[in-house]
């Protein structure tokens, strides 16, 4: 029985000794692997050890061109902080200079406008002093035939005394005429007298009809409302009354730029075939010019030409009750 078991343990010692040896084996190799490693590790380290070198003086150098780079930056946000607070300056000025040119833009603009009211205000004047001296040249002319007329009325007197003369010739013959001859001259001188006080109230007629212009160009602007709220009222229209009026808006004639396209024989025509006696107190040959004026709004023109349509009227009437007036004085003295 031993000697079964014998061959048994030899088998199992030497299948451990081969194990022994595959172990050593494997140990050897496995540390001659792990022994290269470490030397290839001890190699990477010592190449990343002077790597690691190099880059510490890669950093060295690159800390020394931050800390140059930190002063320029330094310096360049100094530089910046003057340009800013230049900048600033400047920005503040120019805001300053915009205010001031927003300030003038202001002014000149309010200049504008000023200007413009004053042109207009001095376009006004003028048409009013063109107005007024239309006024004043119709008003010369009116004093001119007052003084031909006058003339002519010396002429007859010049002629009523020729005819005295001749009558005193006859006096002499009719002794019991003589006084009342004498009683007619002296009216007649009377009346003469009379004539030139007529004459130098027609003067001071004149001057006070000046001075109502005048008033009356102040009285313009207070009327103007009033006038305006009365446009195409064909009563507007010195001359024209309700009845005149009437017979118009009949005709077709309802504003006034109608009017004005009417001339005054047309007009005359419609008055005298509704009705002759319209025409005896009516002269229609200024209402294409007050209608003109009054549709295009300017009342102040249009009061000034009425004012002085009244005036040349009121100054004929009064040269014609004068000139009545005088051949009237000379046909008592012819009669007598």
């Amino acid at each position: 029985m031993l000697m079964s078991i014998t061959p048994i343990l030899i088998l199992l010692v030497s299948n451990l000794f081969i194990g022994m040896l595959i172990m050593w084996f494997v140990y050897r190799v496995t540390m001659s692997e792990g022994e290269k490693k470490i030397e290839k590790l001890r190699t990477s380290l010592k190449n990343k050890d002077a790597t690691l070198k190099d880059l510490k003086e890669e950093v060295l150098g690159h800390e020394s061109n931050i800390e140059g780079l930190q002063k320029t930056v330094a310096k360049k946000d100094k530089n910046i902080r003057q340009i800013s607070a230049q900048v600033k300056e400047r920005d503040d000025s120019v805001s300053g200079l915009n205010h001031d040119l927003s300030d003038l833009r202001a002014t000149r603009d309010s200049l504008n406008v000023q200007l413009d009211k004053r042109e207009e205000t001095i376009s006004l004047l003028r048409e009013q002093i063109k107005e007024k001296d239309d006024s004043l040249k119709q008003l010369e002319e009116g004093l001119n035939t007052l003084k031909e007329e006058k003339q002519a009325l010396n002429a007859r007197a010049e002629m009523a005394e020729a005819g005295i003369l001749e009558r005193e010739k006859e006096i002499e013959e009719r002794n019991s005429s003589i006084e009342l001859i004498r009683e007619d001259l002296a009216a007649l001188e009377k009346k003469n007298q009379d004539t030139l006080t007529r004459a130098e109230a027609a003067e001071a007629g004149i001057a006070k009809l000046e001075k109502e212009l005048e008033e009356s160009a102040q009285e313009a602007a207070s009327q103007k409302l009033k006038i305006r709220s009365m446009q195409d009222d064909l009563t507007v229209i010195d001359g024209i009354g309700p009845k005149v009026s009437s017979v118009l808006r009949t005709a077709g004639i309802t504003s006034f730029s109608k009017l004005t396209e009417k001339e005054p024989k047309e007009i005359h025509d419609i008055l005298v075939a509704e009705k002759p006696s319209l025409t005896r107190l009516t002269d229609p040959s200024t209402w294409h010019e007050q209608a003109r004026m009054a549709a295009d709004g300017h009342w102040e023109g249009l009061k000034a030409l009425q004012d002085s349509i009244k005036e040349e009227r009121r100054a004929k009437d009064l040269l014609k009750r004068e000139a009545q007036d005088a051949v009237s004085d000379a046909t008592i003295v012819v009669q007598s």
